[in-house]
């Protein structure tokens, strides 16, 4: 036997329905308010000149590292794949840094993203099998894909230099209280606002 919800219990879980998704908005424009000071404040100290020189020497540096055009290339999809690996990692670290403070001192902190690192390292062949194909249909068959390689490796250097500091920020300042509903949303608001900056420094 099947009993269906009175009008006065539909009535009810849809004003919770209500109430929960007003407290979610309120909560995301609060975290849209955190996340654009921390990355205001961790970006500030940087200028469009400086950073324009470092990755001018960052991609100078790759160049000479490598024999051949080819080599160069190849480099750079490594570097990429690389460093996305370790942003969703390092993304899913700040979910949990904003929820609880599991690492009470910078150290323990670094060594743990140190540990990441060197667990991305390790799974490369799998990483680059997997997402080869998809770099070289986009930038390897043509010469004008080289300048869309250096772009790409230029905005994920800084973005995973600036996302490791979102890490020690949050270490030093708190936790800030994530709803589940919310963790995919933060984690694009926060990179989305970094490439926004790195756009800003070194695109415009």
């Amino acid at each position: 036997m099947s009993f269906e919800p009175s009008r006065q219990q539909k009535a009810s879980v849809h004003a919770g329905q209500q109430m929960n998704s007003a407290v979610l908005k309120e909560n995301k424009e609060l975290l849209r308010k955190q996340i654009a000071a921390m990355v205001e404040g961790l970006t500030k100290p940087y200028t469009p000149i400086s950073t324009k020189r470092r990755m001018r020497d960052l991609i100078e540096k790759k160049r000479l590292s490598t024999t051949s055009k080819q080599q160069y290339k190849d480099s750079l999809i490594k570097n990429i794949i690389f460093y996305k690996e370790v942003q969703k990692e390092i993304s899913t670290l700040i979910i949990v840094l904003m929820n609880q403070n599991r690492f009470l001192h910078p150290a323990k902190l670094d060594g743990h993203i140190i540990q990441i690192q060197d667990k991305i390292k390790l799974e490369m062949d799998e990483h680059i099998k997997r997402h080869y194909d998809y770099y070289y249909e986009r930038y390897m068959t043509n010469d004008e894909g080289i300048n869309g390689l250096e772009r790409e490796y230029i905005d994920h250097s800084l973005l995973n230099s600036w996302l490791i500091d979102s890490c020690f920020y949050l270490q030093k300042h708190g936790k800030w209280g994530v709803e589940q509903e919310l963790e995919n949303w933060v984690k694009e608001e926060i990179e989305k606002k970094y490439l926004r900056e790195i756009a800003n420094f070194i695109y415009y």
